[in-house]
């Protein structure tokens, strides 16, 4: 950047200095060529590519206006070059592309910026819109049901179009599965079974049987991922609640929080909240599956 800028003032001060001899010219085109760092000539080699396409390019309009002016003024390298000669209209229009190229490139470097700030922000302040690709494709169907994986993909879809509260319905369907899956497997690994079909009361008999069984293992600690499994399923029991609920009136609570429950359903962060909450609970209960043998 700093050396196509020194190559622009060069540039400049040539124009004004016009009219010149051409031997003089030749020295203002040959100092353009040495603030860029290319070496000019027939046998010269040009810029490597690392340097770029625009000083490649310069590079091979210098050499083309000096040819010029080779063919014209060698045999006189005293003739004056005024603004009446064509070269003068080569080194003009050299001129307006050196200043294209120089707005170009200060262009690109504000665009790289802003990319790199961007970047940075996204790494720690996610998008509106997260990407679900990698959690929807670790769960294997060995191990879930095909519409326990077919209902969170279609939650994921209905996130994408900005239908939020029928986000937050598949992703009711597959939690409530999800909480039939679990219950399960607690039953296979402790004997006691959820007697509750209504899925609230089902997560509150998973809750009692992670509390109280002690055999063949404990079940109580809360570092448990059985706990955190637990606790994404009534997160998503709580939104899908407050989708399924929100035409009524709920007088047991404030009516400001009431209130604030409806208006809840139709936000992208409840929507996108509903949807992590699963993807957690499906694959974390997915890990309890793959491990049964090892409780």
């Amino acid at each position: 950047m700093e050396d196509l800028s020194s190559a622009i003032v060069k540039i400049k001060e040539l124009i004004d200095a016009l009219p010149l001899k051409a031997e003089r010219v030749f020295e203002y085109m040959n100092d353009v060529a040495k603030e860029l760092g290319v070496t000019l000539g027939n046998d010269a080699e040009p810029p490597l590519i690392e340097r770029g396409l625009v000083i490649f390019k310069i590079w091979r309009e210098i050499n083309s206006i000096n040819e010029s002016m080779e063919a014209e003024f060698s045999e006189d390298l005293e003739e004056t070059i005024d603004r009446k000669s064509p070269i003068y209209k080569r080194i003009l229009e050299f001129s307006a592309r050196l200043n294209v190229y120089h707005e170009t490139i200060i262009s690109n470097e504000i665009y790289k910026e802003m990319v790199e700030r961007f970047r940075r922000i996204d790494s720690v302040l996610p998008p509106s819109h997260f990407d679900f690709t990698e959690g929807i494709q670790s769960l294997d169907s060995s191990y879930l049901t095909d519409e326990i994986i077919n209902d969170t993909k279609e939650s994921i879809e209905r996130f994408k179009n900005k239908e939020f509260p029928e986000t937050i319905s598949y992703c009711g369907n597959a939690s409530r599965r999800l909480t039939d899956k679990f219950a399960q497997y607690l039953h296979e690994l402790s004997g006691r079974n959820c007697s509750s079909s209504d899925w609230g009361p089902k997560l509150g008999e998973i809750k009692t049987i992670l509390e109280n069984t002690q055999n063949p293992i404990n079940l109580s600690p809360k570092s448990r991922i059985e706990w955190y499994i637990l606790s994404n399923l009534y997160i998503v029991l709580w939104i899908r609640n407050a989708y399924a609920h929100r035409s009524e009136i709920d007088s047991r609570i404030p009516q400001w929080q009431d209130a604030c429950r409806k208006t809840m359903v139709e936000d992208c962060d409840c929507a996108r909240s509903a949807i992590i909450a699963t993807l957690q609970a499906a694959r974390y209960l997915q890990e309890l599956l793959k491990n049964k043998n090892n409780p």
